[in-house]
């Protein structure tokens, strides 16, 4: 029987083998076509059904594919090979939940089946429900009685404290508590991962005195990772406050590790937590008994070595010297020691002590450390938390001394590598002191020819054996030149000091082609100066991948689109969909390695990370966006309501928690050399993030209006919109009153950011984020149309004789009106040399969008007038009376749509191009740079700005021509059905 069994699997493993390999290459139609033969000659193969099933989903036939699952599915399969297939099926389709079904069904059939029940737990797992995984893992034990399942099960009531709001958080945890003591005194704990867990049990609950004894116990021995061992024990202390023990751990580990940095931030806070105590004790003049025990016990091996703690600056000065003295033998300059040092002055500043009576003058303090480390990149930034320490004679003093260090007369060129270093960070730190904005304009632009010249001239320095992925030593010149002309662009308005940063950077960056500094200002400039095309293609070549596509999005993704780029801007949506979509999948699959694992520290971190980007803000614009271009860009009415079908919107639910949204913009991606005034601040952060919200909420609801349009119109209305109300109204009632609801919000929300100063607050820095296109879009009346047409189309449908042919007339003519004042009114911007390139743009994609939106509802006009055309009875005898009426209605707005779109696309050519580019080409040609071929370098720039511009009208008048079609069909609509 066994023989049997075992020739069976495998003649079903060499017919299903074709299948496999045909899915794993991607051809579908072949996989579907060899599972169709196989269940020919095996009907009942359930593994076959559901490759079958897998193939029809890569078809895209999810409804074929969800039948096939449901027939399988109720057979209850229990082979490993049918249940690993249909749980790809409904992860293909987004149904984890149903994978949990399946396990369930299946592990009922077979209880003792280990494997079963193990993937039981871990489809729990994919789904986030801990109670379920609790008695999951809890089973598996009783089954099979091993640590692990054991432990899962903790880890569930863990995680069910964490997350789960209907649970006692402290109930839970001494739940979790519980049943690792058990282990403990039954002896039972096995591996390092079980101690760190009932470590985090203890801390989760405040209990550190217990966690150290853990520790400190026997079962300290099994945490293997000495560098773990030791910063979480100083971690506990500094909990406890036992400030002495701490600091001389901490001793210890810099004594092995003087260059770490976090060891002398906490070592600096426990000195100046024992010298308050210390103080304390020296208050209390002529008490005998309170004398200051600085002494510790440390156990060493079976001894106890008693060490002394520091508890005065004077002792933390000493410690540093001495700390200063080591490293000075090592062949690696070590920062860790003298860093500390100007960290301990600005504390005892803070503090209102008197620093330079212990660590000494803060001048000396800073020239020192440049001397010593002034040719190193990174010094800059090392300095710029303690340069503000100086007041401004003591700065410029500093830059005096500075300058003698670097050695180099005016306008002379570094001639060596240290040289060049130290002549950057010189002028850097100029710059962050503020004495570069003191300068008047051209005093800076003078200031930029120099910094020119010194590029050119350090061009020897750059080695020749550089590879190409490795930045030049002297590009932070052409970074730095490149802000400074920015400052001189916010000062006086003129576009020619971003057109010659950007000549700047351009040629530097043939020289450094992987210096992404370079190419994060280009897409930005790009940007300011309306070109989406060429930010777009410097952005592709920083190669933004994986959660960059989150962190570094907002560099373009808010700004393409409005700039008339779609076709990029629809590549950049579809790639960041793709990213979020493929993180669901792929951080559900790292928790089911880290149960399997024990990795439970990670646990959280990988969920964090989860909801951290399924919450982003990016994800939640890219969405929306995708999905409104996909609906605007249809080619006629019927491909409009067939895509917003595909959306599955439910407008009458609101599933995104705007409150929970997160703000993951990596904006220290910029370098900044700006001085402390002129720092991006958080309110600047936090209003553009609320812009971009706010922005995203009115596309949200533009959308979710037209889905209840849809709805509202149609022969059969959707089941989506809200199924409790539904069903007591009735679909048509439910989606009428969902409409009226989303059109209030919507002309709430537009009167409410209309009232408010969006700027206000905001900061224009170098490294302030791009602004999205809320304001120009407030400017078009998108909630007056949308409000209008409603009113109008739900007149119509009125059976009532409520409505007067004078409100059809009147209301009609409003909406033509409307529609061709907000075009006429761009149509006049368009020859206005004095806009913004950026603004016109955004001005035009707005308009654009109105007028795609105003054909859809006309469509949805058309499509109420039919169904009460067809739904005619007795007693509705205004309506037979005024079919004509209200047709000739529908037709005067739509061919003022039509009239509109052609006046528009005509228009297109008044864009005075070639004048706004030669306008900026003759003023910076005026300018005094220092380089011969700086005419010809131009016209490439000239000529990238004359192309992207082109292809953003480009694209707008494609676009307009398009819903000429879309409007031209729609107008045909009522021929068709005569």
């Amino acid at each position: 029987m066994a023989s049997n069994t075992h020739v069976d699997s495998r003649v079903a493993e060499r017919r299903l083998r074709p299948i496999y390999d045909w899915l794993a290459s991607g051809n579908n139609k072949k996989a579907l076509q060899e599972s169709e033969k196989v269940l020919k000659k095996q009907p009942n193969f359930l593994c076959a059904k559901v490759l079958k099933a897998l193939a029809l989903q890569r078809l895209g036939r999810e409804s074929d594919c969800e039948q096939i699952l449901e027939k399988v599915c109720s057979q209850v399969p229990t082979d490993e090979a049918t249940l690993q297939a249909i749980t790809i099926c409904y992860r293909a389709i987004h149904k984890p939940d149903k994978i949990c079904e399946v396990y369930l069904a299946a592990s009922k059939k077979d209880p003792k089946n280990e494997e079963l029940l193990t993937h039981l737990f871990m489809s729990y797992v994919r789904v986030g429900d801990y109670r379920k995984q609790h008695q999951h893992a809890m089973s598996l034990y009783k089954l099979r009685p091993k640590n692990p399942y054991y432990f899962w099960a903790v880890m569930s009531v863990v995680m069910q404290a964490k997350r789960d709001e209907n649970i006692e958080r402290d109930v839970a945890l001494k739940l979790a508590e519980k049943m690792v003591t058990k282990f403990v005194k039954e002896g039972k704990i096995e591996a390092e991962q079980e101690v760190q867990l009932y470590l985090m049990i203890l801390e989760m609950q405040g209990k550190y005195e217990e966690a150290l004894d853990v520790i400190e116990g026997e079962l300290g021995e099994k945490l293997k990772s000495l560098v773990t061992t030791s910063a979480k024990r100083i971690e506990l202390l500094i909990k406890l406050e036992r400030w002495k023990e701490a600091n001389v751990l901490l001793k210890c580990q810099l004594e092995r590790n003087p260059d770490s940095w976090s060891d002398y931030k906490n070592y600096l806070e426990t000195i100046l937590k024992v010298y308050s105590d210390y103080q304390k004790t020296e208050s209390n003049d002529g008490n005998i008994n309170d004398v200051f025990d600085n002494r510790v016990p440390i156990i060493s091996g079976e001894s106890i070595v008693w060490q002394e703690a520091d508890y005065t600056p004077k002792m933390v000065q000493d410690f540093l010297i001495h700390l200063m003295k080591k490293v000075e033998s090592e062949k690696k300059k070590i920062r860790g020691p003298y860093l500390a040092q100007l960290e301990l002055y600005k504390l005892l500043k803070v503090k209102s002590l008197d620093p330079e009576m212990v660590v000494g003058n803060i001048t000396d303090l800073l020239v020192s450390y440049f001397d010593r480390f002034g040719d190193k990149a990174i010094c800059v930034s090392d300095l710029k938390p303690y340069l503000a320490l100086m007041n401004i004679n003591e700065a410029s003093v500093f830059m005096k001394r500075i300058t003698e260090i670097v050695g180099l007369s005016d306008g002379e060129s570094p001639k060596q590598l240290s040289s060049l270093q130290k002549h950057i960070c010189r002028l850097q730190i100029s710059r962050v002191l503020g004495f570069h904005s003191l300068l008047p304009v051209d005093e800076r632009l003078r200031l930029c020819d120099l910094i020119l010249h010194h590029y050119h001239a350090s061009n020897d320095l750059v080695s020749p054996d550089k590879l190409p992925t490795q930045f030049s030593c002297n590009d932070p010149y052409i970074i730095l030149l490149s802000h400074i002309l920015y400052s001189v662009y916010q000062d006086t308005n003129c576009k020619k000091h971003i057109i010659r940063a950007i000549y700047h950077l351009e040629n530097a960056l043939s020289s450094s082609p992987s210096n992404f500094h370079f190419k994060i200002l280009l897409v930005k400039f790009y940007l300011l100066l309306g070109a989406g095309q060429q930010a777009f293609h410097f952005y592709e070549h920083l190669e933004v991948k994986y959660i960059q596509l989150d962190s570094l999005g907002f560099l373009i993704v808010f700004s393409l689109y409005g700039l008339g780029n779609f076709s990029a801007a629809t590549s950049i949506y579809d790639t960041t969909l793709k990213f979020f979509s493929n993180n669901t999948n792929d951080s559900v699959d790292h928790l089911t390695y880290a149960y399997k694992y024990g990795s439970f520290m990670k646990i959280e971190e990988f969920i964090e990370c989860h909801d951290r980007l399924n919450e982003s803000l990016v994800y939640t614009f890219c969405t929306v966006e995708n999905m409104l271009h996909y609906l605007l860009s249809t080619c006629n009415y019927a491909q409009s309501e067939s895509a917003m079908k595909s959306m599955e919107i439910k407008p009458g639910i609101d599933k995104i928690n705007w409150s929970k949204l997160r703000d993951n913009r990596d904006l220290n991606v910029f370098i900044s050399y700006e001085p402390d005034n002129n720092q991006l601040n958080s309110r600047t952060v936090e209003r553009t993030f609320e812009n971009l919200k706010s922005y995203v909420k009115l596309r949200v609801l533009i959308l979710k209006s037209l889905s209840a349009m849809f709805d509202f119109v149609s022969d059969n209305p959707s089941k989506n919109i809200s199924d409790d109300k539904c069903i007591q109204n009735g679909n048509s009632d439910c989606a009428k009153n969902v409409l009226t609801d989303l059109v209030s919000e919507l002309k709430c929300l537009y009167d409410q950011l209309n009232s408010q100063n969006l700027d206000l607050g905001i900061q224009d820095v170098i490294n302030s984020p791009p602004p999205c296109r809320l304001k120009t879009f407030l400017k078009v009346p998108v909630h007056h149309l949308i409000a209008d047409m409603t009113e109008i189309i739900f007149q119509m449908d009125d059976s009532s004789e409520k409505s007067s042919d004078e409100f059809f007339t009147q209301s009609s003519e409003a909406v033509a009106k409307m529609i061709e004042t907000v075009t006429n009114s761009c149509i006049s911007q368009l020859d206005d040399e004095s806009l913004e390139r950026r603004e016109l743009l955004e001005t035009l994609v707005g308009v654009m969008e109105f007028l795609s939106i105003a054909a859809i509802l006309c469509g949805n006009l058309y499509s109420s007038f039919e169904r009460n055309r067809k739904s005619q009875r007795k007693g509705k005898r205004r309506r037979e009376e005024t079919d004509g009426f209200d047709l000739q209605i529908y037709k005067n707005i739509l061919t003022k749509v039509a009239d509109c779109i052609g006046d528009l696309e005509k228009a297109l050519d008044k864009i005075s191009l070639k004048n706004d580019i030669s306008n900026m080409s003759s003023e910076v040609k005026a300018l005094t740079i220092n380089d011969g071929d700086v005419g010809v370098k131009f016209v490439i720039v000239e000529k990238k700005l004359k192309e992207s511009y082109s292809a953003s009208i480009q694209e707008i008048r494609q676009f307009l021509q398009e819903k000429q079609t879309y409007v031209l069909v729609t107008l045909a609509l009522p021929n068709a059905s005569l």
